[in-house]
């Protein structure tokens, strides 16, 4: 392709040409999702998405459903509709993620409010019907 005379190629770069198409979507971050059992996720995304967007995509390295994930910023559980920037996530930034059981990320999106000791007897429900399920062990061949 024919190169552009000097004085326009100027002109052009001065007025952001050129520069890569992610740019457009914001500045690039590389973040660590910590889950409270001590994994980590490596997350990417724009200092313009959105928590929603951040919360999908935990959601997806976990294979729950996103109605089930929490991303705290500090101390601050920050509204689906914020971005990364305006709750002060950056490059390189560690966010704390919370996986609500899945009965209780239902309830919570729906905004239904159960009584503490109910939640916990059905935590205590679960415990005991998969400690009585038999262990299934992988034998190699």
């Amino acid at each position: 392709s024919p190169l552009l005379p000097k004085a326009l190629s100027d002109v052009l770069k001065s007025k952001g040409a050129g520069k890569a198409s992610s740019s457009a979507r914001g500045t690039p971050i590389s973040c660590t999702a910590l889950l409270m059992d001590g994994r980590q996720l490596e997350l990417n995304f724009y200092d313009t998405s959105n928590i929603a967007g951040i919360r999908a995509q935990v959601a997806k390295k976990l294979h729950v459903g996103k109605h089930r994930v929490k991303v705290a910023c500090g101390a601050d559980v920050p509204d689906d509709g914020r971005t990364a920037s305006s709750c002060g996530i950056s490059d390189g930034a560690v966010l704390t993620v919370i996986v609500l059981t899945p009965v209780y990320g239902v309830l919570t999106h729906f905004g239904v409010d159960v009584p503490d000791d109910v939640m916990m007897q059905k935590s205590q429900l679960h415990e005991d019907l998969f400690a009585s399920l038999p262990r299934r062990t992988q034998r190699q061949q």
